[in-house]
């Protein structure tokens, strides 16, 4: 497969998870082939591919656009997003000088609108930590209770033969419920940066949220408001988080960012929001604490704009406890549901949706809110358990990409680092694995009445938006 791992998503693993086989030999119960998306407001064309999908959906049903101008890439990007209240999917189409950015209803493929083109900032060299060239992408935010497609991208901005320029981030953001062709972003920003990996765009939970690995400057994320194009920069000092000694919490990093500051996940231990709230103070119970106060247990594994799952150590054993896993409300810290579990922890030894991209994981959570997954650990926060799904020295562990409103989960076996992967799914209420036919297309993103897949054709060459209804 020549897609490389996507800078937020999963396409990296659901291509390996597909066996890089996902070619489109046949229609698969739609129109199959070429697949081109209308640009005068029809339909998309129906399925693309001939591999199979979990029975909870319908091949027969959906629509799909394969994107060309993606064949051969080796991009770590995946430019495509889902808004989940409006229903709506959007992708990236290349453009004659830039990209466009398509809007479509997840249930009927309608083209609902289209941006005029836009032009991403030059590269910067060298920028990708694995050599790839770094192409734009998207992402969903909300702001004011409102959703906003982002288009984004990392480069540099005003270089030529007389000046260096600045490295930025460029973001557009168009409302995700808006309509027409030739829609024009409500707003444009650029945000310095000084990054060779890591650069993040994501859902901060009110607004845009801006991270990298920061190299030559102080500054460590910055929140966006998409409707004023307002900036807030975080920097060492926004980091800090009272409860912490000196030396207790280091090696902070933005996770979330709502009007009461940033929630900052410390690589050491020690999370929440300065000055409002500690996670010491919704520890799970039976967790480990340091009687000294010289060391914070509890580090973030993975986050959404309005969860944050939590590892943390059990019993007076230190490093060698066992543990336990939890999901915090974002914005209070609020316990809302627990488990033990002695899966590797994601956030430490690298996502495995992100892997060592320093990246921070993204918490899959269902439309609904009812359901969270992080890699090997999943959650019902109306009930406020968890299942486990660790390996227990016979059964292999098990990382899940993705959760229905029913309560199924879709995933993978983790041990498995190349060819094509075994694939399950679980009932959460069961926490019963069952193994899915090889080659098998997972969804990446469960919608309303829909899931988004993205699947690859062409050998393996070319990732496809494809959307499909689930069975009644």
């Amino acid at each position: 497969m020549r897609v490389a791992r996507p800078v937020v998503g999963a396409l990296a693993v659901l291509g390996l998870v597909a066996g890089c086989g996902s070619d489109s030999g046949g229609d698969g119960g739609g129109s199959g082939g070429a697949g081109k998306a209308e640009t005068d407001g029809g339909q998309a064309a129906g399925p693309v591919g001939e591999a199979p999908v979990p029975e909870a959906y319908d091949k027969g049903k959906g629509w799909s656009q394969p994107l060309e101008w993606m064949s051969g890439s080796t991009s770590p990007a995946m430019p495509v997003t889902a808004a989940p209240r409006a229903d709506t999917v959007a992708y990236l189409l290349g453009a004659s000088g830039g990209y466009t950015v398509e809007a479509r209803d997840a249930g009927s493929g309608e083209l609902r609108w289209s941006s005029k083109p836009w032009t991403p900032p030059p590269p910067v060299e060298e920028a990708s930590g694995d050599g790839a060239p770094n192409i734009p992408s998207v992402t969903t935010v909300e702001q004011d209770g409102r959703e906003y497609v982002v288009v984004w991208a990392h480069g540099m901005q005003g270089k030529d033969e007389l000046h260096d320029g600045k490295e930025v981030v460029r973001l557009a953001a168009f409302p995700a419920d808006g309509s027409g062709a030739g829609t024009a972003p409500v707003r444009q920003v650029s945000v310095p940066v000084d990054a060779t990996s890591g650069v993040q765009v994501r859902d901060g939970g009110d607004g845009a949220l801006v991270t990298w690995e920061p190299v030559g400057s102080d500054t460590y994320g910055v929140a966006v408001d998409v409707t004023t194009g307002t900036s807030t920069a975080f920097g060492y000092e926004d980091l800090k988080l009272p409860q912490c000694g000196p030396l207790s919490c280091i090696a902070g990093r933005v996770v979330a960012a709502g009007d009461d500051g940033p929630l900052v996940g410390m690589e050491s231990g020690g999370f929440g929001v300065p000055g409002v709230w500690f996670n010491e103070d919704f520890a799970p119970e039976g967790v480990w604490k340091d009687p000294y106060g010289d060391e914070i247990n509890g580090r973030v594994t993975a986050a959404s704009p309005t969860h944050v799952a939590a590892v943390w150590r059990v019993g007076e054993a230190g490093f060698d406890a066992d543990h336990a896993w939890s999901v915090h409300d974002a914005r209070t810290g609020e316990l809302q549901a627990r488990m033990d579990c002695d899966a590797e922890d994601v956030a430490e030894q690298g996502s495995v949706w992100e892997p060592a991209s320093g990246e921070m994981p993204e918490l899959s959570v269902s439309p609904n809110g009812r359901y969270a997954a992080a890699g090997p650990a999943a959650f019902d926060l109306e009930t406020g358990e968890g299942v486990c799904l660790a390996g227990d020295g016979d059964r292999k562990e098990i990382h899940l990409l993705s959760v229905t409103d029913d309560g199924i989960g879709y995933g993978y076996v983790a041990e498995e680092a190349e060819g094509p992967q075994t694939v399950v799914q679980v009932a959460l209420g069961t926490g019963e694995p069952e193994v899915l036919p090889t080659g098998t297309d997972l969804p990446f993103r469960p919608l309303r009445d829909t899931a988004l897949f993205l699947p690859l054709i062409g050998g393996g060459d070319t990732p496809v938006v494809q959307v499909l209804h689930r069975r009644r």
